[in-house]
């Protein structure tokens, strides 16, 4: 019996330990980071050579939380990272590998970037298991080479960041990382944090610090496919306990400087007040105390005022104390007045501004395609030229004959799948144009992954738009969550103001599901011009909104006209060309199919942009080699070409990462798309100028030349150069050999001021430089902000603080209402 007891405790005794060892082993943090005192100054230029001999952070596969099945190994994601120190600031730099670059500023972290988690408690190695995000919590989240938001705060002690927190001296600065082919394939990185962002405290020597970086990798979709952390654990967005650990080295000589680590300090103006102050005190007691003359009748006089009795004292005080809240109340009155002169006077100009913005708009100059340096609002109020683009007339060169899809009210329409993501819309050509009397639009909404909840009803997904041929637009259709659409994975909803359409599987998302239809009457107006465009504007907070097909009916009798759905390039041109292609939808071009001819076009062409793609990569001998050459023959019978589309120069494979083009390759990317588990796959176009303008395209022959390579053409474009009317009535802007500028006058009284241009609530650009500039191109508009507009379209004032400086800001939207531009 005893013997039994004792195996019993024994085996006791052994489970403890093994649960305890087990706890501990849950609990224990990896490897304690060093943080080394910097050895110099470190200059933020993306250049790393400051940092080769100090200890880096590996991140590679072993640290993947979170990896695809088609991970292939540290060229698709890993990296370097380094930290350092100095009295005031932390510096973090790296060396990311990454060969597809996609930065998404919607959704920071649905994309391609550096996040860096930091946690200033006390003592965080107390914290318990799953602590949430307090006070004394951070994560930033960086995106070095993009155009738009660079850094933004996903966190900011503890809450949700935004971009008014008071943040100063955050520096930021990144290069491209190139093989031999000159193709990018990842990026360095160098930041600066002041300390002072995150904590009151003096850091010292020794100090533990919660310290973790990940590495998010998107293959250029809007989701994170890949996502490796230094600390190897997932969930740092959430549990702070899973950071690593970073403990400060040696504390760092001293060293002068001009103040750019961005630390806090007092204002010289605070301590010489305080000595001037004191220096005239003691004066003054000094003055009282002379035997002189003068200092007799000081001292006369303050033993005068000695010898008054404590009311009169009293009284005197309240008279002074009333004298100076007066005068305070009169100081601040005076102030409010002059702020509120100040606004208006600004309110004015910015009037002035929205009649020009509206006049270049009217002559075009707004039409430059987004790829241009920066908007060209932003270009007219930093005093800049901007010449009008040229104008083209599209015609749509179907590539091959589709057959419909219809809905299940029996509604035809061709299929595409184009998810709705930017901050641009995507614009759709219907050509021939038509007028039509009811447009049918099929669409659906799918949530974004890891999504907690559905938006709330009445949400605003999409907007859709018909634009005609005389200019006019016609009023817009919201689809709204609740009453126009159901998420995609809901099969049994059923919003009251839309029919199903079809169910079943959407590339790109793996759910079964239900997409919708919605039709709608087209208001007639004035001479019922036909509609020539349809515009989509997504609005979906969340999730990605997916048009499968417009459908227009004109009314009559006639069957309803299917249009070709398919995304624009780049530069805003339109085509045929579709993401997730079918088969069906695509001219494939090989050895055993080596000529295609497309007949009775009649369509004048000027230009032609050629979208294409070859199926796999060819060997590199076969590099220059041409594959395919096109021959356009016109309604005169002349014959321009043949142009050759050679292999590596203007034609690649679809499965090459889009951002691998070689400096010499002269096509550029038309289109993207991919699916869960697959390799990103793309489109390029091809720009093809033709010998002589004016002439009417009537047949386009393709030939195959190549040996093993198959040819994959998702759409041509025809464009036949518009004229530019001269303009007309010109009041607001000057014309001169560059283009157009505001006059001197409006850009005088804009001395002192900057402007940050918004689009659908997203800042796009601004005229702040340096760190003021990212700060600001990661602000959102908030949705108070919109309805503040909605309600106030000549402007809202907002007093701010940025930088630690108060400043005056005033949001006027420019065109569009509260929903378009917004400076």
């Amino acid at each position: 019996m005893q013997r039994r007891i004792r195996r019993g405790l024994v085996g006791l005794s052994l489970g403890l330990v093994f649960v305890s060892a087990t706890a501990l082993a849950q609990t224990e943090h990896t490897d304690i980071v060093i943080c080394p005192p910097v050895e110099g100054d470190i200059t933020l230029d993306g250049q790393l050579d400051e940092w080769v001999r100090g200890p880096e952070i590996r991140l590679g596969e072993a640290d993947l939380v979170k990896r695809d099945p088609q991970y292939l190994g540290e060229g698709d994601l890993s990296g370097e990272i380094y930290v350092a120190r100095d009295s005031t600031t932390l510096y973090v730099a790296g060396r990311i590998q990454d060969d597809t670059l996609f930065w998404n500023p919607r959704v920071p972290w649905l994309g391609d970037g550096v996040e860096i988690f930091l946690d200033f408690h006390p003592d965080p190695m107390s914290r318990t298991p799953d602590s949430t995000y307090d006070s004394y919590t951070s994560q930033i989240i960086l995106h070095p080479l993009a155009r738009e938001v660079r850094w933004s705060f996903s966190r900011y002690r503890g809450k949700e960041g935004q971009m008014d927190d008071p943040v100063d001296g955050i520096r930021l600065a990144g290069l491209p990382l190139r093989d031999a082919r000159g193709a990018t394939v990842g990026y360095t990185f160098e930041i600066a944090l002041p300390f002072s962002n995150f904590t009151d405290e003096e850091l010292t020597e020794g100090r533990v610090l919660g310290f973790d970086v990940a590495l998010s990798d998107s293959d250029g979709l809007p989701e994170q496919k890949n996502y490796a952390t230094s600390s190897g654990k997932s969930g740092l967005a959430q549990f702070v306990d899973r950071m690593g650990r970073m403990r400060l080295g040696p504390d760092p000589e001293p060293r002068g400087g001009d103040g750019s680590s961005g630390a806090r300090g007092l204002s010289p103006t605070g301590p010489l007040a305080v000595l001037c102050a004191v220096l005239g005190a003691l004066l003054f007691l000094w003055l009282g105390r002379l035997t002189t003359p003068g200092g007799r009748r000081l001292a006369a006089l303050l033993d005068r005022v000695r010898r008054i009795r404590l009311r009169p004292k009293v009284i005197a005080v309240v008279v002074v104390v009333v004298l100076l809240a007066v005068a305070r109340l009169v100081g601040d009155y005076a102030s409010s007045r002059l702020a509120d002169r100040d606004v208006a006077t600004h309110r004015e100009l910015v009037d002035r501004l929205r009649r020009a913005t509206a006049e270049a708009r009217r002559l075009g100059l707004l039409d430059a395609p987004p790829e241009a340096e920066d908007d060209p609002v932003l270009r007219l109020l930093s005093g800049r030229s901007v010449q009008p683009p040229t104008r083209y007339d599209y015609s749509l060169v179907p590539v091959t004959d589709e057959v419909p899809h219809r809905t299940a009210d029996g509604t035809p329409f061709l299929r595409r799948d184009i998810p709705a993501q930017g901050v641009r819309p995507l614009a759709f050509i219907v050509q021939p144009a038509i007028r039509a009397r009811r447009a049918t639009f099929v669409y659906s909404w799918h949530a974004a992954a890891g999504a907690s909840a559905a938006p709330e009803d009445e949400t605003p997904l999409a907007e859709v738009r018909l634009v005609h041929e005389d200019g006019r637009v016609a009023p817009a259709v919201e689809i709204l969550t609740g009453r126009h659409v159901a998420p995609f994975a809901d099969e049994t909803a059923a919003p009251p103001e839309a029919q199903p359409a079809f169910t079943g599987t959407v590339p790109f998302f793996a759910s079964r599901g239900r997409a919708y239809e919605l039709t709608v009457e087209v208001p007639r107006e004035g001479d019922d011009a036909p509609i020539v465009r349809v515009e989509l504007d997504s609005r979906s907070p969340i999730g990605t909104f997916v048009l499968h097909g417009v459908t227009l009916d004109a009314g009559d009798g006639t069957p309803p006209r299917t249009l070709r759905l398919g995304r624009a390039t780049d530069a805003g041109v339109p085509t045929t060309a579709s993401p997730f292609p079918s088969t069906a939808a695509l001219a494939t071009l090989d050895a055993q199919h080596d000529w295609t001819v497309l007949r009775d076009l009649d369509v004048p062409a000027d230009r032609l942009w050629l979208i294409a793609a070859l199926r796999s990569s060819p060997p590199d001998h076969r590099f220059r080699a041409p594959v395919l050459t096109v021959e356009a023959v016109f309604d005169d019978g002349s014959i321009d070409g043949p142009f050759r589309v050679e292999n590596g120069i203007s034609i690649e494979s679809e499965t090459l990462p889009a951002r691998q083009h070689a400096a010499t390759f002269r096509s550029t990317v038309a289109l993207e798309w991919g699916l869960p588990g697959e390799a990103r796959r793309h489109f390029d176009v091809m720009s093809i100028p033709l010998e002589r303008t004016g002439r009417r395209l009537s047949e386009l022959q393709l030939r195959f030349t190549g040996e093993n390579e198959v040819v994959r053409i998702a759409g041509i474009t025809a464009g036949a150069e518009t004229p530019a009317a001269p303009p007309q009535d010109v009041q607001y802007l000057e014309e001169g050999p560059d283009g157009f500028r505001l006059p001197r006058p409006d850009l005088e009284a804009l001395a002192g001021l900057s402007f940050t241009l918004y689009r659908n609530g997203t800042a796009i650009g601004t005229t702040l430089p340096d760190e003021s500039r990212d700060r600001s191109l990661a602000r959102r508009l908030t949705a108070a902000q919109f309805e503040a507009l909605t309600a106030n379209d000549a402007g809202v004032h907002e007093p701010r603080v940025s930088d630690g400086e108060r400043q005056h800001a005033l949001l006027v939207p420019l065109a569009g209402g509260a929903r378009g531009d917004v400076l």
